[in-house]
């Protein structure tokens, strides 16, 4: 397992990684280009917003096509848009459109690695699995974090950017050595059922008084598409959407909260490295906890409104303008309430394991639709109205989110076939 997720963490760090440093860099970049919150809030929403309109296809591009070619190709998009913001960027115009083509880059990177998870992993391991792959997310919040004062601040903004372009491309070549190491990968249309051993021949029946085994959590899983799964899906993408909207929050404009606090730059950075790292835990420990329980999607879901909840929480600690606030709020605004994105892509896939890529590109569209609007609502209240407002505004987005998972899991839970009496040897 570790081989395989190896190449996978940084492949998706990379392709996160321009669009969270446009966030990080606003004093930097805006000063350059003489703009601020507003102009960052509306670079960041073209990269989520074409993620949005092409994460359904990219997800029927992996299922067909294979998952390690689809994130070769978006890895080496993401390459280009790094290169081009440490090259040529040279007005606001450029800046978007290579925040555009980084967009579709990465939602063919998170799709595929989704596709990925699904098809060359174990289930009893996937709980883990998407958790670790969605601490890529806050993994991009942490390296632009760090970069702040290791890098910015003495060799400019470009710089950055260069090595976001060179990690996309370092990713790229690591997936094709892994590709050729590992012989299952080589095989690109291999479904799930494909990578599974054959059944065993049936057995001869048993005796009545034989023990029925109970179902696994698998019992409670929907079956294939039907207009009410596909419901039911629609509004876990809605209440996703709501849920990452307020998470743009942390990615995108903490930093610059945090200044505006009275925390220095290279402070600030570190604080969301910090707090990226604290996310990357919550997730990995809520992963393991999901595969050692067998949770079915109900349950995670319900994992999911609670750990909104909290964050919703911490998130209006943020509004305390001084700067022991910036730093107390952290566990619980990263480390809980931005946990959920791992176990939630779990539910998604365990939900619906004979389509993986385009349920979690559904999902994903919704998670996208709210990375894209967060920016559009978050950079000019930040500008005009202020952070304390700013951070409101994402507690109740958080927890319109967390309502909306718990709408979904009612849902679930009545569409789910009964479970059969447990039977016991006599």
């Amino acid at each position: 397992m570790v081989g395989l997720l190896a190449p996978l963490l940084p492949a998706i760090v990379a392709s996160i990684l321009p669009v969270f440093l446009i966030g990080a860099l606003v004093g930097p970049m805006g000063s350059e280009f003489g703009y601020r919150e507003t102009t960052a809030g509306w670079l960041m929403a073209s990269f989520f917003a074409v993620s949005a309109l092409v994460s359904r296809r990219a997800g029927s591009i992996a299922d067909s096509v294979g998952p390690v070619r689809t994130l070769q190709v978006g890895l080496s998009g993401s390459a280009v848009t790094g290169a081009t913001m440490a090259t040529i960027a040279d007005s606001v115009p450029v800046l978007a459109v290579a925040m555009m083509v980084g967009g579709g880059c990465n939602a063919l990177t998170q799709i595929a690695a989704n596709v990925y998870l699904a098809r060359y992993l174990p289930p009893a391991r996937h709980g883990v699995a998407f958790s670790i792959k969605q601490s890529a997310n806050p993994g991009g919040v942490l390296v632009a974090g760090l970069l702040l004062p290791t890098l910015v601040l003495t060799t400019g903004w470009r710089s950055a950017f260069g090595v976001a372009s060179g990690a996309a491309l370092a990713a790229a070549l690591g997936l094709e050595a892994v590709r050729r190491w590992h012989p299952g990968l080589r095989v690109a249309n291999r479904r799930p059922a494909d990578a599974m051993p054959a059944p065993a021949p049936a057995a001869k029946p048993a005796p009545a008084s034989a023990a029925i085994p109970a179902p696994g959590p698998a019992a409670s899983l929907p079956t294939p598409a039907s207009p009410r799964k596909d419901r039911t899906l629609g509004l876990v993408a809605a209440a996703a959407g709501f849920g990452s909207a307020s998470a743009v929050a942390l990615g995108g404009f903490y930093v610059e909260s945090a200044r505006d606090a009275g925390v220095g730059l290279a402070a600030a950075g570190l604080a969301a490295s910090l707090g990226s790292a604290t996310s990357i835990v919550g997730r990995i420990v809520a992963g393991v906890r999901a595969d050692r329980t067998g949770a079915s999607p109900e349950r995670i879901l319900g994992w999911v409104a609670a750990m909104l909840a909290v964050g919703a929480v911490a998130l209006i600690g943020f509004g305390l303008r001084t700067p022991w606030a910036q730093w107390l709020a952290l566990p619980g605004a990263y480390g809980i309430g931005w946990a959920w994105p791992g176990v939630f892509n779990l539910a998604v896939v365990r939900a619906r394991p004979d389509e993986p890529g385009r349920a979690t590109g559904v999902s994903q569209t919704g998670i996208y639709v709210g990375t894209t609007l967060g920016p559009l609502i978050f950079g000019p209240v930040s500008e005009s109205l202020g952070y304390p407002l700013t951070w409101s505004t994402a507690a109740l987005l958080a927890l319109i989110s967390a309502a909306g998972m718990l709408a979904a899991r009612r849902d679930l839970e009545r569409s789910a076939p009964a479970t059969p009496p447990r039977v016991t040897q006599a």
